[in-house]
């Protein structure tokens, strides 16, 4: 087969900082993976050199802390959060379809998107004699695949609190895939210096979407207030 070069250009559509490294592959029309390329930073050229045919272009970044990128095969394998982690930096991907043709050089520009949600929380007013808090969110999406199609319904996220100099207790930004249903569900621990535990439960009407950031705040007054909600 003869092969034609394409080179192929990366950006954000937020023009935001690409977290490297970035893998990209190439698939063919019926999923499989027949090139690969990883770069390491942006003054790297990216170029791949294919036969004619149809291909999609999928460009992933920020994958390195907190996730599992698979030996790929086609485009039905799965980025994955890795076990006993939570990812500290977003996901991104992109893709594109082109025609190679081996006449000319062909060219190709990929934005990139972020693949994840980012999330927090912000608790005022708890009570002192509270020794530790822990905020359960659920139903996520657990993994996506190559072709961008979010995978593995029904993953819960727990978000660990410190107590800030402000006294409110604050998780760390964490990213999370899509929520997996109509409904997000949180349930609120608290520790006591005693021992004991109470618990509060908190429904929202909606789900975390990707590319967006989501800040939970709450207030204590004789029971947890979520009067921030998801904003």
């Amino acid at each position: 087969d003869e092969y034609g070069t394409l080179k192929i250009e990366t950006r954000t559509v937020e023009n935001v900082e690409v977290p490297y490294p970035m893998s990209l592959y190439a698939f063919s029309s019926s999923g499989d993976c027949v090139d690969t390329q990883t770069v390491e930073d942006e003054d790297e050229k990216i170029q791949m050199d294919l036969p004619s045919g149809n291909y999609r272009i999928v460009a992933v970044a920020g994958y390195d802390l907190g996730y599992v990128l698979p030996s790929v095969e086609d485009w039905e394998d799965e980025i994955m959060v890795a076990d006993y982690e939570i990812p500290e930096t977003p996901l991104m991907m992109g893709m594109a379809d082109i025609k190679i043709d081996t006449e000319v050089e062909n060219k190709l520009k990929i934005n990139l998107s972020y693949s994840v949600a980012a999330m927090d929380v912000a608790l005022s007013g708890v009570p002192d004699d509270v020794k530790s808090v822990e905020v359960t969110v659920s139903p996520f999406y657990s993994s996506v695949n190559l072709k961008g199609e979010y995978q593995d319904s029904g993953s819960s996220l727990c978000l660990t609190c410190s107590l800030d100099e402000e006294g409110q207790w604050v998780s760390p930004l964490y990213y999370v895939f899509p929520g997996s249903s109509d409904e997000t569900v949180l349930s609120i621990a608290f520790k006591m210096k005693d021992g004991t535990k109470a618990t509060y439960g908190y429904v929202w009407k909606d789900a975390p979407q990707a590319n967006k950031p989501y800040h939970l705040k709450g207030s204590y007054a004789e029971g947890l207030m979520l009067d921030g909600s998801f904003v």
